[in-house]
């Protein structure tokens, strides 16, 4: 009976461990500039994530990771009137959501942003402009698919249909549902530095791609408290 009670009370502290980790403050810098390939009011920006936060660099491809400097990551914004500012330090909250516009509803981010920002991160989003030369049209669209698919203006462009057909789905309404982690795609809630968590000083929400979708760590550690359980209550019987 005591060792059932301690491990229930072991696993309960790790999923206490976990769900408090995703209100950590980290910091994340905006570098050259927003980043030498930022166009317009949106991505893509430059980021350099700071000590101890998580970033799956292995997931980006090598148009999107460490050709600016070594460490970064290449990503976009998902609130079209929120604003961040260059060569700046951020404290950063990670989150599966955006943080609506400056009010504290939870904004959670949409499948197709979460497809098509897995696809750019590994270098392999179709009619996407790797080579940023020109114009950079396809940077601008991108941000603009996001930004239509998070509900912030922007526009159903053909980024928006390249996601509905990967997905298999019918409706722009399916495409914007919740992503609840899919693709291993999160959210950096960036805040002025000292502030994190205060919607005062809330600067911008930032796609990142993450060692493990948040949700199904949480939902595995769960699951590994029941089943223990279930192990316990077993061997009771036999």
């Amino acid at each position: 009976m005591l060792k059932r009670a301690l491990s229930i009370s072991v696993m309960t502290l790790v999923v206490v461990f976990v769900v408090a980790s995703m209100a950590t403050a980290y910091t994340v810098a905006t570098v050259g500039g927003y980043g030498p390939y930022q166009t317009g009011s949106g991505g893509e920006f430059t980021l350099l994530p700071g000590d101890g936060l998580q970033v799956d660099l292995n997931a980006y491809g090598a148009t999107t990771k460490n050709f600016v400097q070594t460490g970064t990551f290449q990503t976009f914004c998902l609130e079209e009137r929120e604003y961040i500012y260059s060569n700046t330090t951020f404290d950063a909250i990670v989150n599966t959501a955006a943080v609506l516009g400056g009010t504290s509803t939870s904004d959670p981010i949409s499948i197709g942003t979460a497809y098509l920002y897995s696809q750019f991160a590994a270098g392999a989003l179709a009619n996407y402009d790797y080579s940023r030369t020109g114009a950079r049209a396809s940077t601008q669209d991108l941000q603009n698919a996001i930004w239509f698919l998070e509900g912030e203006g922007g526009v159903d462009n053909y980024f928006v249909a390249q996601a509905m057909a990967a997905l298999h789905l019918t409706t722009v309404d399916a495409l914007m549902a919740d992503a609840n982690g899919a693709f291993n795609v999160g959210v950096l809630n960036l805040y002025a530095q000292g502030h994190p968590g205060d919607l005062n000083y809330l600067r911008q929400d930032q796609l990142v791609m993450l060692p493990t979708p948040i949700p199904s760590a949480v939902w595995l550690l769960g699951s590994g408290m029941l089943g223990l359980i279930g192990i316990r209550r077993w061997s009771r019987r036999t």
